[in-house]
């Protein structure tokens, strides 16, 4: 079962916070809002007005459906391809958004899988390489050499002027080759989960390369790495459910859109019976 935690980004601080959870379970959608939707500025999505409610839907909510690609689109299995995915999978939807963070350019919303430990400890976490088009010429260079498992390194950045949180991806050249950026909306979590972790128990390696995809689909890196028990890549209390089990879910009607409604905080005062 792939779960995913929606983010939005406050534009007045440009931090990213975890507003939400989407799961598939038993065929069905399920969205719950989490802790960071309690911020001041951040406004319910548009069909789900209640944070402290569960929605269920027999298909993708539409906020989530209009940022995966249609099957019917030429792209699609292009896009399927780069990013190393069936395209008969029944969580295809999920799964593209899982690899594509459901980017749109024009908002502020991208969607992550949460990492979940394998059977031996260890927490993988997969994306795209961002920041790629500020490549140089040598970057671009050592970009075409690099093949599938590949071993590359993280480097904290201290004094990048854009972002605080910073994590280059880099060769392990000496001296390094920058190749890019861990994707924003990662970094400031994935610091904090890695900053006692010593270097020897993580890996990070080159899962696809597709030297004949667009740049920002050119480079696909896996970060592998062993937690002490009892601690998770996402540590954050803005990841926490707000739901609370024992209050009636919300149905969206399948195919049908959201109606708009005035957004609300209020918490519910007693559960409502199943």
């Amino acid at each position: 079962m792939i779960t995913l935690y929606t983010l939005w980004q406050d534009t007045q601080t440009r931090l990213w916070h975890p507003v939400g959870l989407l799961r598939r379970v038993n065929d069905r959608y399920m969205f719950v809002y989490t802790k960071g939707a309690e911020l001041a500025a951040f406004i319910p999505f548009q069909g789900m007005p209640d944070i402290y409610s569960k929605y269920e839907s027999a298909t993708l909510f539409p906020l989530f459906a209009n940022r995966v690609l249609p099957k019917t689109r030429p792209e699609f299995k292009h896009l399927a391809r780069w990013s190393g995915l069936d395209v008969n999978s029944h969580s295809i939807e999920l799964e593209m958004l899982s690899i594509t963070a459901g980017q749109r350019e024009t908002d502020n919303i991208r969607l992550i899988a949460r990492p979940e430990p394998s059977a031996d400890g260890f927490y993988y976490l997969t994306f795209f390489v961002h920041g790629m088009r500020y490549l140089d010429e040598k970057s671009l260079e050592v970009l075409k050499t690099l093949k599938r498992g590949s071993e590359l390194s993280l480097l904290f950045e201290t004094d990048n002027a854009y972002d605080q949180y910073a994590i280059a991806v880099e060769n392990q050249d000496t001296p390094p080759c920058k190749l890019g950026y861990v994707p924003r909306y990662y970094a400031q979590d994935l610091r904090k989960a890695l900053h006692d972790i010593d270097p020897e128990k993580r890996t990070v390696r080159v899962k696809k390369i597709n030297h004949d995809a667009p740049l920002q689909l050119r480079l696909m890196c896996e970060i592998e790495v062993c937690l002490p028990k009892g601690h998770a890549p996402l540590v954050s209390d803005e990841y926490i459910p707000l739901y609370k089990p024992g209050v009636k879910a919300q149905v969206q009607p399948a195919n049908k859109p959201p109606q708009k409604h005035a957004a609300t905080r209020k918490k519910p005062t007693e559960p409502v019976p199943h």
